[in-house]
């Protein structure tokens, strides 16, 4: 797996300002702590296009970017909940 990006310019991984990622490596730089790695990830995230190109070139990036099943399941607690406090009228009706 190679190394995050984002992460070797000290930025969680969903940064998208141009500006931002600009300036995390620039004081890399003046900190003498811009190797070779650095100037790698640089290059690889500086512009949206290859930000985007970086994203997806990972396997995971796919699966990362759907949504979670957590947020698509129903309340459970609330439909048997409701489920327990209809009528028989309210019951056969669904039926």
């Amino acid at each position: 797996m190679k190394p995050d990006a984002f992460a070797l310019l000290g930025l969680p991984s969903d940064t998208d300002d141009d500006a931002r990622i600009r300036a995390a490596y620039h004081h890399l730089v003046r900190e003498g702590r811009a190797d070779a790695a650095v100037n790698i990830a640089y290059a690889a995230i500086r512009h949206s296009a290859e930000r985007e190109r970086y994203r997806w070139s990972e396997p995971m990036a796919v699966v990362d970017k759907l949504p979670k099943v957590e947020d698509r399941l129903p309340d459970v607690e609330a439909l048997v909940h409701e489920l327990a406090t209809l009528s028989e009228w309210e019951a056969g009706a669904r039926e």
